[in-house]
């Protein structure tokens, strides 16, 4: 899979999580390397920014992720 088509991937997957706004959360791929930036809300700080980094690593072809999440409050 391309990094085009594993962003959108990944991005299609936040979509799915509920304790996560995906419109605030930034996603880059290169060479399958996956870099998140952006906020989750305070309330859900630790669920977020977790799931966020599983929810990357769900997708076939990811060979790492580096989580930049920060927590927003």
């Amino acid at each position: 899979m391309n990094d085009l088509a594993l962003r959108q991937s990944i991005i299609d997957e936040l979509g799915c999580e509920p304790s996560v706004d995906a419109a605030n959360i930034g996603v880059a791929v290169e060479e399958g390397v996956v870099t998140l930036s952006g906020h989750v809300g305070w309330r859900h700080r630790l669920a977020g920014t977790q799931c966020c980094g599983a929810a990357a690593w769900s997708i076939p072809g990811v060979v790492s992720v580096t989580n930049n999440l920060a927590v927003n409050g």
